[in-house]
């Protein structure tokens, strides 16, 4: 399926017009009301933005024709990608080091290429918003997360991925929520501050300290 939004970009005929941040962000606003939602799956995507950059090189979406630097650079992210979990295990310094070097790379091809991450922001927007048609049980996409209820293939997108399933999913706002796991753990994302929520986060908290979670629930 990926194959379709190459092809797509590759042909010049991805009308959509986007003009916003690299990312992307949704949350269904309808279920800020519902308080808590449970078995709510994390869906997080590793090395996001590195995997789609040398996977739409690879299928002819990016070129970097005549430009040796970025050629060599795209190698090493490549070498990165395929080497990342050994890495990690073996030398997780060395491993911090090139995973930032590699991440580097989006900067780079912006500032030498900026048409070309913007054609890869227009592929990433219209690859989400598709799949926010097909799949109505999406809750909250934040670029390289996605929380769902039910099933949902990303199986499609070329970058590799690990899931979590938490017993109760509290959205607060864009980029804020609560979760909690089976072990009433909390895991507060709470990359956008609100003193809104300053009262709420304390009492969920508190209450999956003493076990007593699923009175809030019901």
């Amino acid at each position: 399926m990926f194959e379709k939004y190459v092809k797509l970009l590759k042909s010049g005929n991805i009308s959509k017009v986007y003009n916003g941040p690299a990312g992307y962000s949704y949350l269904d606003t309808n279920l800020l009301s519902l308080g808590g939602i449970d078995n709510v799956i994390q869906i997080e995507f590793k090395y996001f933005y590195q995997s789609l950059i040398v996977k739409l090189f690879q299928m002819g979406g990016i070129d970097l024709s005549g430009d040796r630097y970025l050629l060599e650079y795209m190698s090493d992210v490549e070498s990165f990608l395929n080497n990342a979990d050994r890495l990690m295990e073996k030398d997780y310094d060395l491993y911090l080091d090139q995973r930032t070097y590699s991440q580097r790379f989006y900067g780079e091809l912006l500032r030498k290429s900026p048409t070309q991450i913007k054609n890869l922001t227009i592929l990433v927007h219209v690859m989400f918003d598709d799949l926010l048609e097909r799949n109505k049980n999406i809750i909250e996409i934040d670029t390289n997360v996605i929380y769902h209820t039910g099933k949902l293939d990303v199986s499609w997108i070329p970058v590799e991925y690990s899931k979590e399933v938490f017993k109760y999913f509290f959205p607060l706002s864009k980029k804020r929520s609560i979760l909690i796991d089976k072990n009433n753990n909390v895991k507060i994302r709470a990359t956008v501050q609100s003193t809104e929520h300053e009262i709420y986060i304390p009492f969920i908290m508190s209450k999956a300290r003493e076990g007593k979670i699923d009175d809030i629930i019901r």
